[in-house]
């Protein structure tokens, strides 16, 4: 019998030592630093009737950087929802689309979660779990690898070559560069502290818009990344990040972590103090699903032209000139192929 319980004990021992060798690290999108920082400025721009109804969900004061990485740490035994947490679009696409990209995604998740948080018809736990899907993936929509390219699954196929490592670009921004450079959360936390008490308009004046906007954004950042590193979708070919790159990787980074955290106290604010809002709530993505199919206009900054959203010359336009708009600009003449459909 001993020598049983010893074989049994050692055959325990051997599955553990596997499981944590040889069981693959989960890429989870910022990373739990990130996502803690995320949390913890949002925490300090939520006004009192939304920490009341936090506390009220809860039945305790509310955390929500200890509530950051949820979603990813239930990715296990919950595996149905891994497509909430990004959507793939194109990046030659001018604008997003929700409609082409595959579904379940990320804004098909952030519309269900907004509803249901803001839904006080609905029983405490299934609002409580709203707002743990929001915290985190209002910080998903900022990272742009998130709001990615389809064909390289937005960044994983791409590899990359940075801090001495061999990675792919996704994991880079997940996670890779804050390793790699090493950020804290204290580090990064001082210096959000530190801006918006130096220039709290800047900080104040990001608080608007909607998900679905930021989401725009973001995707048009995301093409931008592509164009900045000159990478191309190629799986085989390995590109080593520069010292510039990793320059430019930093600024957005932080900026971006710091609009999250923004941005996500602003909309539990906005959902969570606004009477009525799930109402307006539905309304507003019904109003987004309908201006996908206007024609829009899209334009270089240095040009003196614009085109239709849809035309071949607008996918020549680097992300970071492309300007857009749903009405005609003013001061520039008319592609006329373009608007002549020709030139589709």
């Amino acid at each position: 019998m001993p020598y049983r319980n010893s074989l049994a004990l050692l055959f325990l021992w051997l599955t553990l030592i596997c499981n944590l060798v040889l069981v693959p690290k989960p890429l989870n999108a910022w990373g739990v630093v990130a996502h803690e920082c995320i949390g913890e400025l949002a925490q300090q721009h939520l006004n009192d009737v939304t920490l009341q109804a936090l506390k009220k969900l809860s039945g305790a004061p509310v955390d929500l950087a200890a509530k950051a990485n949820w979603a990813d740490q239930i990715k296990v035994t919950r595996p149905e929802t891994r497509p909430w947490h990004y959507i793939t679009i194109p990046i030659q696409q001018a604008y997003l689309d929700t409609a082409i990209a595959p579904k379940p995604n990320l804004a098909e998740a952030l519309v269900r979660f907004s509803a249901e948080l803001s839904d006080t018809s609905r029983d405490a736990a299934s609002r409580w779990e709203a707002l743990k899907w929001l915290v985190h993936l209002i910080g998903d929509l900022h990272q742009p690898l998130h709001v990615g390219e389809r064909e390289d699954r937005g960044g994983n196929e791409q590899k990359v070559y940075a801090f001495g490592k061999e990675s792919n670009l996704h994991a880079f921004f997940d996670y890779g560069f804050i390793e790699g450079s090493g950020l804290t959360r204290k580090k990064i936390m001082s210096q959000f502290r530190q801006k918006c008490e130096i220039e709290p308009k800047a900080c104040s004046s990001v608080m608007s818009g909607s998900p679905l906007e930021w989401l725009d954004s973001t995707h048009q950042l995301s093409a931008d990344l592509y164009h900045d590193s000159g990478i191309t979708i190629d799986p085989k070919v390995e590109h080593v990040l520069s010292k510039e790159y990793l320059k430019r990787a930093n600024d957005l980074i932080l900026r971006q972590i710091g609009l999250s955290g923004l941005r996500l106290a602003f909309w539990l604010n906005h959902l969570l103090s606004t009477p009525q809002v799930k109402q307006g709530f539905a309304s507003e993505k019904k109003a987004w699903d309908s201006t996908s199919t206007v024609p829009q206009f899209a334009w270089s900054k240095n040009s003196k032209v614009y085109h239709r959203f849809d035309c071949k010359s607008v996918m020549r336009i680097k992300p970071r000139n492309l300007q857009r708009s749903a009405k005609t600009p003013e001061n520039l003449k008319a592609h006329a192929p373009c608007l002549q459909g020709s030139a589709k």
